[in-house]
């Protein structure tokens, strides 16, 4: 029995391996570190199983084989060498899938910092559009004390109970509407903010975008992103589509008006796993300059399954082409939502 489930794991793995495309492939892999625990598991089952076999058949104490023809002996024993040998090699290949990605710290700014430098603290997560923690949201936006509130899933729910305290105290706003009953992707600033997506029909995109100049800084660039959660085929197609989509914009924006040298600033719920294929097509479109910062812990595995709370996904990602200008990146927990926030300063 057990060596009949070995093998389905084996082999639904190395069908995940061979189509990583595939949707049921993709949602596998976006639980990458469980199915290192599961491989590892799989090859210490292996081991034991095989070890007690050789035990069994007194291969530790002569050649005698009892039960057995000495054939049957070989075959039973190879196939369990078997199942350790390739558990193991998927146990090597998830892990170093594992490593090449978070094996990585960025590099910190924060004693380069002079007394002059200008700093604008983010506050960015998805809020959950069923929320209804409305003083917890207000609570988490008053002990971060951020400049900048950048918020998915917003609903209109969360703009009535929020908006006296919001219009005080973040006089600028910034909205993307991405369906008929949810408001979608609100920023609140303290500084004034420019519309880049002025000329995109509001409705029809999955992201904000926007200039912020505090002060006398130079003016940087933010994208606030939701793209549709994979959660059938035809969500998982449009997730996909939404990201091409954006990474056509994103380098018409590049080529149009920005300069190399230019902060930039791509956040959000991507709704995809840094190990999917289509991630690395994301990448590829940004350009090699763009860091995740998002590659340690504890920025890892912000959201979680509420009908399943032990399994956490890594869909949320904070990208810029100057690392260096982030500051004491960490998590907060948004009461109500099934998605942590990410708390941030950027060093103007």
């Amino acid at each position: 029995m057990f060596q009949a489930i070995l093998r389905v794991i084996i082999l639904t793995d190395i069908a995940i391996l061979r189509f990583p495309e595939n949707y049921y492939s993709e949602l596998a892999i976006s639980f990458l570190p469980y199915l290192i625990g599961i491989t590892l598991l799989g090859m210490i089952i292996s081991f034991i199983k095989l070890r007690k076999y050789l035990k069994k058949t007194n291969i530790f104490n002569g050649p005698t084989v009892k039960g057995g023809t000495k054939g049957g002996f070989v075959s039973s024993s190879r196939m369990r060498g078997a199942l350790l040998v390739a558990f193991g090699i998927l146990f090597i290949i998830h892990s170093n899938a594992f490593n090449s990605f978070y094996n990585y710290k960025p590099e910190s700014a924060i004693s380069n910092l002079g007394s002059n430098n200008q700093t604008i603290k983010v506050l960015y997560g998805n809020i959950y559009k069923l929320n209804e923690d409305y003083s917890g949201i207000q609570t988490t936006i008053e002990n971060t004390n951020p400049d900048l509130i950048l918020f998915v899933e917003f609903s209109e729910n969360h703009y009535e109970h929020l908006k006296d305290f919001l219009q005080k105290n973040y006089p600028y706003i910034n909205s993307t509407t991405w369906s008929k009953s949810f408001i979608g992707s609100m920023v609140f600033s303290k500084y004034k903010i420019e519309n880049r997506a002025d000329d995109f029909p509001q409705g029809r995109r999955r992201y904000a975008y926007f200039s912020l100049q505090p002060k006398d800084g130079p003016e940087q660039y933010f994208y606030l992103v939701h793209t549709s959660s994979p959660d059938s085929y035809a969500h998982f197609d449009m997730r996909n589509t939404q990201l091409t989509d954006f990474i056509n914009d994103f380098q018409s924006h590049q080529r149009g008006y920005r300069a190399d040298t230019d902060k930039v600033f791509v956040v959000g719920d991507f709704n995809i796993s840094p190990r999917s294929s289509y991630y690395k097509d994301f990448e590829e479109g940004l350009g090699s300059g763009f860091i995740d910062a998002t590659r340690e812990f504890p920025t890892l595995f912000t959201r979680k399954f509420f009908q399943l709370p032990i399994f956490r996904a890594h869909i949320d990602h904070l990208r810029t082409n100057d690392i260096n200008t982030i500051q004491d990146i960490k998590t907060v927990k948004i009461p109500g939502s099934d998605h942590k926030g990410l708390v941030f300063t950027v060093n103007s």
